[in-house]
């Protein structure tokens, strides 16, 4: 569980959880403006759905919420953090958790290229996306390493990584709606 996110670094939109798995103490008993929230604690006026369009049919389970919480911050609005409401939401256990989940993994590296697509300029979105290269590869080494020397044989988390980057690679040329197919979905 966590209340929110804040930037640790805007121009490249880096966020981290706030209060993640932190014992509430009374440390977060006011209200207060946040980078960005998960959708599942929002509450707006119908009036800003439609004039920021709703959700992007180019997510399917990750990122989406960025997206629109971006667009909502673009239009002027602010995401606010309130102690009143009171949620459980489980995170990603609709497909199996976040841990060591390929199917997780596969949806988490496709939503954040498209956001950052989308809400980056090309440049800083370029040297995100040749980290992410550059950090496949490495893991795909890694693991290559790991299965001749028999310490492990799963490679589904670099298979995931990998056939996210391309899915992503074909959508910036076509642009499609994004269906939520996932080969690695149970």
């Amino acid at each position: 569980q966590h209340i929110g996110y804040e930037f640790t670094d805007r121009k490249n939109l880096q966020l981290k959880r706030l209060a993640e798995d932190v014992e509430d103490t009374g440390q977060w008993d006011q209200e207060i403006e946040m980078d960005m929230i998960d959708d599942i604690f929002w509450l707006f006026p119908s009036s800003l759905y439609r004039l920021i369009g709703g959700y992007s049919n180019y997510f399917w389970f990750s990122a989406e919420q960025a997206d629109l919480a971006m667009r909502a911050v673009k239009a002027g609005y602010r995401l606010i953090y309130t102690p009143e409401a009171r949620l459980w939401h489980k995170g990603s256990l609709s497909i199996g958790g976040r841990d060591k989940n390929p199917a997780h993994a596969y949806y988490d590296l496709q939503g954040s290229l498209v956001f950052r697509f989308l809400h980056l300029g090309r440049l800083r979105f370029l040297v995100f996306y040749f980290s992410i290269v550059f950090s496949i590869l490495k893991g795909s080494l890694k693991n290559a390493f790991k299965r001749v020397f028999g310490i492990s044989n799963d490679t589904n988390m670099s298979r995931a990584s990998f056939r996210a980057l391309l899915w992503f690679n074909k959508w910036v040329f076509t642009r499609g709606d994004n269906n939520g197919s996932n080969p690695f979905s149970r």
